[in-house]
């Protein structure tokens, strides 16, 4: 995930060296995630106290797997999550979001496919089935 969000930062202040948003508002601008460790979420919901893990399975993505959507599918998938929050922190208006998701942010997503696919095979998605105490 953090690479996806890597690529959208770097959007971002390719918009603030074109005029388009404010440098300053970028380097504010911060996404909250935290990819914790298959240990480290263990340790914590152990810590809790209030569930028992009842199963966790890793799920490692398969090698071509960042290959099956295309960069606009990324690119649409982020903008889901992220519009809102852009929108309220930058004080963007739609062209402006439409320019960033439909052209920006596919470009730079094709252009850094490779790197992305070598982090993203280091990727360990977690599916855990926890029963309350």
């Amino acid at each position: 995930m953090g690479s996806l969000f890597d690529v959208l930062g770097s959007c971002l202040m390719d918009m603030a060296k074109m005029g388009i948003v404010e440098e300053a508002k970028v380097d504010s601008f911060n996404v909250p995630v935290y990819s914790t460790t298959p240990q480290e979420i263990k340790k914590l919901i152990e810590r809790n106290g209030c569930f028992n893990i009842e199963r966790i399975v890793d799920i490692l993505p398969q090698e071509n797997k960042l290959k099956e959507f295309s960069a606009q599918t990324y690119s649409d998938h982020t903008r889901a999550v992220m519009e809102v929050v852009i929108k309220l922190h930058f004080g963007c208006n739609e062209h402006t979001i439409d320019h960033l998701f439909q052209h920006l942010y596919p470009k730079k997503f094709e252009d850094t496919l490779a790197n992305l696919m070598q982090s993203m095979g280091k990727t360990i998605v977690l599916f855990i089935i926890l029963k309350r105490k």
